[in-house]
């Protein structure tokens, strides 16, 4: 048993003096083993952003607009959805055009900007999902 946990098994964080220094997190991208030097979103930060959708955003859009921002929600890694409208369609029982078209009503909202367009020979769609509309 860790002195002072209390629990077998579980340890104590160290103290705040002990832990790492800002100047030991990696900045370089090989030091980031290929990842972005752009912090990642944390788990907390993600919850906060779908709270921040349902108890501000959400009430306001119809419900193929929910459905869309969801699965791009869903499908977003450090605020950036990697996925082809076709498959958003299906997850969301749309065609394919409607979710065009929906993308483009979120767009004007704020609440998605297009990064990439995909498509035939241009690779998949990039998408930045926000959680609220500027201005609310």
């Amino acid at each position: 048993m860790n002195a002072g946990s209390g629990l077998e098994g579980v340890s104590v964080l160290p103290a705040m003096n002990e832990r790492q220094k800002v100047s030991e997190i990696p900045t370089t991208n090989n030091q980031l083993n290929g990842r972005s030097p752009k912090a990642p979103i944390r788990s907390g930060q993600r919850f906060e952003m779908l709270n921040n959708f349902v108890d501000v955003t959400m009430r306001g859009l119809t419900p193929r607009q929910r459905a869309v921002w969801m699965c791009l929600y869903r499908d977003s890694r450090d605020g950036i959805a990697k996925t082809a409208q076709t498959y958003i369609a299906e997850r969301c029982g749309l065609q394919r055009p409607t979710v065009s078209t929906t993308i483009g009503e979120l767009e004007d909202l704020g609440l998605v900007e297009t990064i990439h367009r995909g498509g035939l020979n241009r690779g998949i769609s990039n998408y930045r999902v926000h959680a609220m509309i500027p201005g609310d």
